[in-house]
């Protein structure tokens, strides 16, 4: 007599291990000296498309744009949808792997960058980290 495999099973544990994102997908590999402090906003907007936030605010009689994208992947371990054992997981906090990054730009109100913050988050046993490089005088008129 032939043995069957319970294939069933297999196929809900793959197909509920699955992943999801949400964002510009582009963030995930920049650098964190991206982009140039020379970039425009017009250019800003053309290489990363509209963005996550936009803020406007007057700061000492002069308007200020921020500009904000974001990203953000998650990841859930195969093991959550596993009875009894999934709540173990759950419970260790190694059930749901995130990760994010955010970029905020503020530019002048003739369309100059005036700076850039770079955000990264993860969850789990990596550690949460800011990244803001340090500010360059922008040179020209």
């Amino acid at each position: 007599m032939r043995q069957v495999v319970p294939i069933a099973p297999l196929l809900l544990v793959l197909l509920l291990s699955a992943c999801a994102s949400v964002g510009n997908e582009s963030l995930a590999t920049r650098e964190a000296d991206w982009p140039p402090l020379t970039m425009t906003q017009a250019e800003l907007l053309k290489e990363l498309g509209p963005p996550t936030v936009h803020t406007t605010t007057v700061q000492e009689s002069k308007t200020v744009t921020a500009l904000t994208w974001t990203y953000a992947r998650a990841e859930s371990n195969p093991a959550l949808f596993i009875p009894i054992i999934g709540l173990f997981v759950a419970a260790s906090g190694k059930g749901v792997d995130v990760q994010s990054r955010g970029l905020t730009v503020l530019f002048d109100t003739d369309g100059a960058m005036k700076s850039r913050t770079w955000t990264r988050t993860q969850t789990g046993q990596r550690s949460i980290d800011t990244v803001s490089p340090p500010r360059t005088e922008r040179s020209g008129p």
